[in-house]
């Protein structure tokens, strides 16, 4: 759909014929870098926002605490504040991992899986396989197996942050 646009033009290549580099036309070029930068920019947006309320959420008490103990702003986030993000690091990494091998929305909308497939994903391919060239077994198969590698890929990454050790209960007696 945009790769009709003259690619030549806009703000990144005025910069770049201000330095003296020739325009770029990225469509053609390096069409899986405006895939990544897209789906990176409308990402962003809401990991600042659960990161913004997590880091809100925590009590001011501990960095009052850290600061009359002497420890320095590079301590006080490496031992209170990065710990306490644990939910947040783990929820956005997952979703983050997850949405990038699901993703052929955007890859649809810009380029469409093209030039000559070189955007194209797993997930892009089972749906071009499906509903437009009609292979609708063929086509769920590999969203089956898309499906089996998010899973394993959520049980590493719960390992990895040590999920069972998060949620059991306290063992400190009140």
């Amino acid at each position: 759909m945009w790769s009709f646009e003259g690619t030549r033009y806009g703000v990144f290549n005025s910069i770049l014929e201000g330095f003296g580099v020739s325009p770029i036309h990225w469509f053609i070029e390096s069409p899986m870098l405006i895939v990544i930068c897209a789906n990176a920019f409308l990402g962003i947006s809401l990991a600042m926002l659960i990161f913004t309320s997590a880091i809100a959420s925590i009590p001011k008490d501990y960095t009052w605490a850290a600061e009359i103990d002497g420890a320095s702003f590079w301590q006080t986030s490496r031992f209170i504040i990065i710990p306490l993000l644990k939910w947040p690091i783990m929820t956005m990494t997952a979703w983050h991992l997850m949405s990038f091998i699901n993703s052929y929305v955007y890859i649809f909308l810009i380029t469409g899986g093209g030039p000559y497939h070189a955007t194209e994903v797993w997930a892009l391919y089972g749906y071009n396989s499906a509903f437009r060239n009609y292979q609708y077994g063929y086509g769920s198969s590999i969203m089956v197996i898309l499906v089996i590698i998010n899973l394993i890929l959520l049980v590493v990454l719960l390992k990895a942050f040590g999920m069972r050790r998060m949620i059991e209960r306290s063992r400190i007696e009140v």
